[in-house]
């Protein structure tokens, strides 16, 4: 009966706390463990967070962190380039910059939130599409930023020149469509 399990042998040496390695290995498992369920916990909590109390995906908000983070990189990057002296308020104005971007989503949330559990569904897009612009507002203001920086710093990025060379032309075909638009409507005979 017992040469059936004699394959499982080797357990009694794995339980073997006398072992130097066997203490070893089972303090490394167990440090491991606390951390990586550490770590499970903290990112099931900011999925929770990003989800149910912003209500934007965990994507849009590690993004903006990601963008925000290269942005206070690079400035300071570009003044110790140009040789200004660093201080740590500007790691604390980014601190309070985040936190004012999380803030005003989480007011939108909010809104959408209240507009919802009160019946008002026609709301529910208006807000949704603000929620979204002022998400890709930021992106784009961080994105700037970071251009700026690269540009501080001596090289020519140009992370925004097609859009806005596409804005000044969008604004020039609007502007020559008012004018046009005002000759056509003037009466008094006079060109």
């Amino acid at each position: 009966m017992w040469n059936i399990f004699e394959h499982y042998k080797f357990l009694k040496h794995l339980f073997n706390f006398r072992n130097d390695v066997v203490v070893e290995c089972s303090t490394i498992s167990a440090i491991g463990s606390v951390l990586v369920n550490g770590i499970l916990i903290i990112m099931d909590w900011y999925k929770y967070f990003a989800d149910n109390i912003l209500g934007v995906s965990v994507f849009f908000i590690t993004m903006i962190f990601i963008i925000m983070l290269v942005d206070l990189c690079s400035g300071l990057a570009a003044s110790k380039k140009e040789g200004q002296k660093r201080t740590s308020k500007k790691g604390l104005r980014w601190v309070f910059k985040f936190g004012s971007y999380v803030l005003f989503i989480y007011v939108i949330n909010a809104f959408v939130k209240e507009v919802v559990s009160m019946g008002h569904d026609w709301l529910y897009v208006p807000l949704n599409v603000i929620k979204l612009y002022m998400l890709f507002h930021i992106v784009m203001w961080e994105t700037k930023s970071i251009e700026e920086n690269i540009t501080r710093m001596g090289y020519n990025a140009r992370i925004f020149g097609i859009i806005d060379t596409t804005f000044k032309n969008i604004k020039k075909i609007f502007s020559k469509q008012g004018i046009n638009t005002e000759d056509n409507n003037d009466t008094s005979g006079k060109k």
